[in-house]
């Protein structure tokens, strides 16, 4: 399972997926309405998130469209995916490297953890950047 935004879908996205399939032979993706609404105390990495330019049909139909992607369920806050986590006690839980020493929300409820290889700057934000860059 991995968890996200997954806001202004990008290559850094698709390889996370790409990625993420090769651990596991069902890939739930757990969606997030808006990371925002949520105090980011709450949150494991404790830094506050981008609201989301794409709305949650945009983002659910582009990922949709991901051939690596089974399943997509949507949840609002880090309770709600606890509480997904708990249900669907998912075999392995694939989290970027940035999460290597932070305790994950639900990870009692993972058979594991995989940690994603990031070797690339593809991201929401530098892509935000990137756009507002070109448009001044």
């Amino acid at each position: 399972m991995v968890a996200g935004a997954f806001d202004l879908l990008h290559a850094g996205h698709c390889l996370y997926l790409k990625e993420a399939k090769t651990v596991c032979d069902y890939l739930y993706v757990a969606l997030q309405t808006d990371p925002t609404c949520e105090n980011f105390g709450n949150r494991p990495l404790k830094k506050p998130k981008n609201k989301p330019v794409q709305t949650m049909e945009e983002r659910k139909i582009q990922l949709e469209s991901v051939s690596y992607v089974d399943e997509i369920i949507e949840y609002k806050t880090e309770n709600d995916l606890s509480k997904i986590l708990e249900k669907l006690k998912p075999d392995l839980r694939i989290l970027g490297s940035d999460y290597k020493n932070v305790k994950s929300t639900g990870e009692e409820f993972c058979g594991g953890i995989v940690y994603h290889t990031r070797d690339h700057n593809w991201s929401s934000t530098n892509l935000r950047k990137s756009v507002s860059e070109n448009n001044n």
